[in-house]
């Protein structure tokens, strides 16, 4: 791995989405939509420079594209980091070797795939009876509980449209768990063929096009086989970077994830947990409200027990590391829990400002739709009294109590979807 950063003022994303639109690369509705990762992406574009003048050394938009490209087809990858005021890192992965790799030979719809060994972190195998309840599903995403983490699944076969085989989720699957350029996530194959120190050959510039191969390679047995793009799978099956993302799931039993604060912004735009609620008034003709918690108030999110939570005085509390956790159930959702055996209550361990203090309580909620960037609405007290927020095209309440959380501070989970 090669290693290069500067101290410099780092690379400003909004003067390079600003350019992208400028030159016509994307049109300013692409670029909004367009995360920091997503910006930096643009430096490898062949012709795309931000610099103002033209030079014999710089300004041509060479260079990147170059470099990006002869590692890759040697299998190895770049990656860049960049942070305002701090600097940039560049960073080189190259085979030892440069043109044999350690690979992995998988099939899948009847073919054979090579998987780079530098961006396989472990296999796992799941077996016909444990297969139909090892999917877990949240929306359209599909996700495996590996130990402790949440990992999104990838089926290489939809991913390249091949021929599926037949009930796939009854008859076991293998996951390679991979991770490349901050992407980490499981690819499900049919099967397994063995490991392959492989002679790596540049594709062609048509086969180039399809943007999910590095290379190909001739097997031990003289078949050809393509050399998957780890990086560029992920982001084609929606996998985003767990830095720039957040986990929310069905956690197992006891099982929560911690807030990792990094710095953020308060703008009118502010990245909420929204869920579903069903309060009286909330929702009619079938439709369920969106309530949003600003992110800066929560700290977790946790699946408990219902035997689990307690009462005192009539109210109910939870017992959390080591203190007494009052609950807050606006929507009445252990009432309707109580004759369910084995339920499982799902919680947000939120932060509200009360007096010259915070106080931390316990939302037990329905069900968690997500988390989204919201569009705070201007306040119409004719239409509400309270906050208004649009996500994703949908009318949003605000939990009020929550909005003087300390700002500045954003959880970060594992990205799931």
């Amino acid at each position: 791995m090669i290693e290069v950063s500067d101290d410099g003022a780092g690379i400003s994303t909004e003067r390079v989405l600003a350019k992208a639109i400028e030159d016509g690369w994307m049109t300013p509705e692409q670029a909004s939509s367009k995360t920091e990762r997503d910006a930096l992406q643009l430096i490898f574009v062949a012709g795309f420079s931000t610099a103002k003048k033209v030079t014999n050394v710089s300004g041509r938009g060479v260079g990147m594209d170059v470099v990006r490209a002869n590692v890759e087809k040697v299998g190895g990858s770049v990656e860049v980091e960049s942070r305002a005021g701090l600097g940039t890192t560049v960073r080189l992965r190259v085979p030892l070797t440069l043109a044999i790799i350690p690979a992995l030979v998988v099939e899948s719809g009847g073919q054979s795939f090579v998987l780079p060994q530098s961006s396989l972190i472990e296999l796992v195998y799941v077996p016909p009876n444990d297969a139909p309840a090892a999917i877990e599903r949240i929306g359209t995403t599909e996700l495996y509980r590996l130990r402790e983490e949440l990992l999104p699944l990838v089926w290489l076969g939809r991913l390249l449209e091949l021929e599926q085989r037949a009930n796939t989720e009854q008859r076991g699957f293998y996951v390679a768990v991979l991770e490349s350029e901050g992407l980490r996530f499981g690819l499900v194959v049919d099967d397994l063929r063995a490991l392959e120190e492989i002679v790596v050959k540049p594709l062609s510039g048509v086969l180039g096009d399809i943007g999910l191969f590095s290379g190909a390679t001739l097997l031990g047995n003289g078949t050809l086989a393509m050399i998957l793009d780890v990086a560029a799978a992920g982001t084609r099956a929606g996998i985003r970077p767990a830095a720039d993302a957040s986990t929310l799931a069905n956690l197992k039993p006891g099982q929560s994830y911690a807030a990792r604060v990094e710095d953020a912004g308060c703008a009118a735009e502010r990245s909420m947990v929204i869920y579903e609620s069903r309060r009286p008034g909330c929702g009619q003709g079938g439709n369920q409200a969106w309530i949003g918690i600003p992110l800066s108030a929560v700290e977790r999110i946790e699946r408990v027990p219902l035997g689990s939570i307690e009462y005192a005085g009539g109210r109910a509390v939870l017992q959390c590391g080591g203190e007494l956790l009052p609950l807050q159930d606006d929507d009445a959702v252990l009432p309707d829990m109580e004759a369910t055996a084995g339920a499982m209550v799902t919680v947000l361990i939120c932060v509200r400002p009360e007096a010259h203090t915070m106080r931390r309580v316990g939302m037990v909620v329905r069900r968690v739709l997500g988390i989204s960037t919201s569009t705070l609405l201007a306040a119409n007290e004719e239409l509400y009294q309270g906050h208004l927020a649009m996500v994703d095209n949908r009318v949003a309440t605000v939990q009020c109590e929550f909005a003087g959380a300390p700002q500045g501070a954003a959880v970060r989970l594992q990205e799931v979807a």
